[in-house]
């Protein structure tokens, strides 16, 4: 018999602020939520510009380093792998800052 499981991580949330009776985005957060999801709460894929916008910074691969049972390291190498190709090759890009191949910090 096959079988397939499916694991996921929470790595970051984002906060809603309510305007005129509608739901906006709000504050985008790269640790556990306060409070787990609730039970058979509805999961959707990011859009493009989603994930562009949670990547401004690279907190969220600390989580990923811990989930428990995964191949961290590689799983850490195809995230950052699949963002640099979301961003177009983009040298640039460094997630919010850091020290870059020339030892500069920046940000």
């Amino acid at each position: 018999m096959l079988q397939t499981e499916f694991k996921a991580a929470i790595v970051g949330f984002e906060t809603t602020r309510w305007e005129q009776g509608r739901a906006l985005p709000g504050e985008i957060f790269q640790y556990l939520p306060p409070r787990p999801p609730q039970v058979h709460q509805g999961v959707f894929r990011c859009t493009t510009e989603e994930l562009l916008e949670f990547t401004e910074k690279l907190d969220f691969l600390r989580t990923l380093l811990q989930v428990p049972g995964a191949p961290n390291d590689g799983l850490v190498a195809a995230a950052v792998r699949e963002l640099y190709r979301l961003r177009q090759a983009d040298r640039s890009w460094r997630g919010g800052g850091g020290a870059g191949a020339d030892g500069v910090v920046e940000g």
